[in-house]
């Protein structure tokens, strides 16, 4: 099911499920977060329903994207963010590797998304994945 533009905030509504596959958080953390004011805010859409603009978390995630050491980085309008897991699973390294390859420059850089947390963005990891055949 296609969702329209809201025209009370002008950004199309994410559900938490969206939100916690764009920016490889868990429903808690992202909770945490949001209570502390490091995350947007979710917004009532009506008595047991909540959404995240869009816009908002899209604007988060660049920002930590630019806040990147190597730079900052453009966003599709499809990226999101892939955390130790997935890029494992994508890669088929451990972290151990990841880690070796990203300080000798061969592996894109992390993206630190909280005080502990990191994340890659999923189309530099494509990149990555596809020069390598």
């Amino acid at each position: 099911m296609e969702r329209v533009p809201s025209p009370l905030f002008g950004s199309r509504m994410l559900t938490l499920p969206e939100v916690v596959h764009l920016v490889a958080f868990s429903d808690m953390h992202i909770y945490r977060l949001e209570k502390e004011g490091l995350f947007p805010a979710r917004v009532h859409l009506c008595e047991r329903r909540v959404g995240w603009p869009e816009a908002a978390v899209r604007t988060w995630m660049q920002s930590k994207v630019d806040s990147r050491r190597c730079g900052p980085a453009a966003m599709g309008p499809r990226e999101r963010f892939l955390n130790y897991a997935e890029v494992g699973n994508l890669t088929s390294l451990s972290r151990q590797q990841l880690v070796r390859l990203e300080k000798r420059g061969q592996f894109p850089r992390r993206i630190p998304i909280g005080i502990v947390r990191v994340a890659w963005l999923e189309s530099e990891v494509t990149v990555w994945r596809e020069g390598l055949r």
